[in-house]
Protein backbone atom coordinates (compact mmCIF):
# COMPACT_ATOMS: atom_id res chain seq x y z
CA UNK A 1 0.00 0.00 0.00
CA UNK A 2 1.24 3.49 -0.82
CA UNK A 3 1.65 6.18 1.85
CA UNK A 4 1.14 8.85 -0.79
CA UNK A 5 0.05 9.28 -4.37
CA UNK A 6 0.24 12.14 -6.86
CA UNK A 7 -2.27 12.15 -9.69
CA UNK A 8 -1.71 14.30 -12.76
CA UNK A 9 -4.60 14.60 -15.20
CA UNK A 10 -3.18 15.01 -18.69
CA UNK A 11 -5.71 17.71 -19.62
CA UNK A 12 -4.01 20.38 -17.51
CA UNK A 13 -1.18 21.05 -15.08
CA UNK A 14 -3.21 20.47 -11.91
CA UNK A 15 -2.02 17.81 -9.47
CA UNK A 16 -3.79 16.07 -6.64
CA UNK A 17 -1.77 14.62 -3.75
CA UNK A 18 -3.40 11.95 -1.59
CA UNK A 19 -1.93 10.65 1.66
CA UNK A 20 -2.94 7.38 3.33
CA UNK A 21 -4.50 7.95 6.75
CA UNK A 22 -4.20 4.28 7.83
CA UNK A 23 -0.48 4.26 7.02
CA UNK A 24 0.46 7.71 8.34
CA UNK A 25 -1.97 8.72 11.08
CA UNK A 26 -0.14 7.02 13.94
CA UNK A 27 3.38 7.41 12.58
CA UNK A 28 5.80 10.18 13.58
CA UNK A 29 5.22 13.61 12.01
CA UNK A 30 8.56 13.25 10.21
CA UNK A 31 7.17 10.30 8.19
CA UNK A 32 4.17 12.37 7.12
CA UNK A 33 6.37 15.32 6.10
CA UNK A 34 8.80 13.12 4.18
CA UNK A 35 5.94 11.42 2.34
CA UNK A 36 4.37 14.78 1.49
CA UNK A 37 7.70 16.16 0.24
CA UNK A 38 8.19 13.05 -1.91
CA UNK A 39 4.78 13.56 -3.53
CA UNK A 40 5.40 17.28 -3.91
CA UNK A 41 8.53 16.50 -5.95
CA UNK A 42 6.36 14.48 -8.36
CA UNK A 43 3.91 17.39 -8.57
CA UNK A 44 6.69 19.95 -9.08
CA UNK A 45 8.24 17.95 -11.92
CA UNK A 46 4.82 17.65 -13.55
CA UNK A 47 3.91 21.34 -13.43
CA UNK A 48 7.37 22.53 -14.49
CA UNK A 49 6.98 20.49 -17.69
CA UNK A 50 9.51 17.82 -16.90
CA UNK A 51 8.29 14.44 -18.04
CA UNK A 52 9.69 12.30 -15.23
CA UNK A 53 6.77 13.04 -12.93
CA UNK A 54 5.75 9.39 -12.56
CA UNK A 55 9.27 8.06 -12.30
CA UNK A 56 12.08 8.27 -9.80
CA UNK A 57 14.64 9.21 -12.41
CA UNK A 58 17.60 11.60 -12.39
CA UNK A 59 15.51 14.78 -12.13
CA UNK A 60 13.52 13.34 -9.22
CA UNK A 61 16.73 12.33 -7.42
CA UNK A 62 18.33 15.73 -8.04
CA UNK A 63 15.32 17.53 -6.58
CA UNK A 64 15.20 15.11 -3.65
CA UNK A 65 18.89 15.75 -2.85
CA UNK A 66 18.37 19.52 -3.11
CA UNK A 67 15.51 19.39 -0.62
CA UNK A 68 17.49 17.13 1.72
CA UNK A 69 20.40 19.56 1.67
CA UNK A 70 18.20 22.59 2.39
CA UNK A 71 15.90 20.94 4.95
CA UNK A 72 18.17 18.45 6.70
CA UNK A 73 15.50 15.78 6.20
CA UNK A 74 16.23 12.33 4.81
CA UNK A 75 13.89 11.53 1.93
CA UNK A 76 13.44 8.04 0.54
CA UNK A 77 12.31 6.85 -2.87
CA UNK A 78 10.39 3.95 -1.30
CA UNK A 79 8.98 3.41 2.20
CA UNK A 80 7.93 0.26 4.01
CA UNK A 81 5.03 1.63 6.05
CA UNK A 82 2.38 -0.69 7.47
CA UNK A 83 -1.04 0.15 8.83
CA UNK A 84 -0.94 0.84 12.56
CA UNK A 85 -4.57 -0.27 12.99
Amino acid sequence: RCAGCTQQPYANKVCHISLSRPLLELRPLEDLLETLLHEMIHAYLWVTDNHEQLEHGPKFHAEMKRIEKESGMKLEVFHEFYSEY
